[in-house]
Parts: C-alpha cells; structure tokens; sequence
C-alpha cells in the first residue's frame, strides 16, 4: 500500500513540476517576443523618422532648397516675369 501511495505522490510531484516549469517557461517565451516586438517597433519608428527628414537635411547640407509645392511656385515665376519686364 505505501509503494502504491508513494508513486501517486511521486506522479503528483513530477506533474506538478513539469506544469510549473511549463508555466516558467511558457511566460518567458512569451515576454521576450513582446520585448523583441517592441524592439523592432522601435526601430522601424526611427527608421522611419530618419527617413522623413533626410531628405530635407541633405538638401539643406548641400545649399540646396526643395521646389516649392503648387500655386506659391507659379506665383513666384510669374512675380519674376513682371518685374523682369518692368
């Protein structure tokens, strides 16, 4: 009888630990595939970020000035034929 009861306890210890190591490690995987999800949320933000304003800061580096959008552009050339033609 007491090799019966002490091989349920045994299977109960075993369960036991293999649930909690499951558990442990189930978690773990778990946070560092947020950890590693927010990491590359990160970078793809300042990838991102660089990307926007490079375009703008080589063009200033280089002395150069973006061509300005739409209406104001034509205005400008058109201000320029009037007073070269004054």
């Amino acid at each position: 009888m007491s090799t019966v009861m002490h091989a349920s306890m045994s299977d109960a210890v075993t369960d036991a630990v293999s649930d909690s190591v499951t558990n442990a490690m189930t978690d773990s995987v778990a946070n560092a595939m947020t950890g590693m999800s927010e990491t590359v949320a990160t970078v793809t933000n300042a990838v991102a970020a660089v990307a926007e304003t490079m375009p703008s800061a080589v063009m200033t580096m280089l002395g150069l000035h973006a061509p300005e959008s739409g209406n104001r552009h034509h205005e400008r050339r058109n201000d320029r034929k009037r007073t070269s033609a004054q």
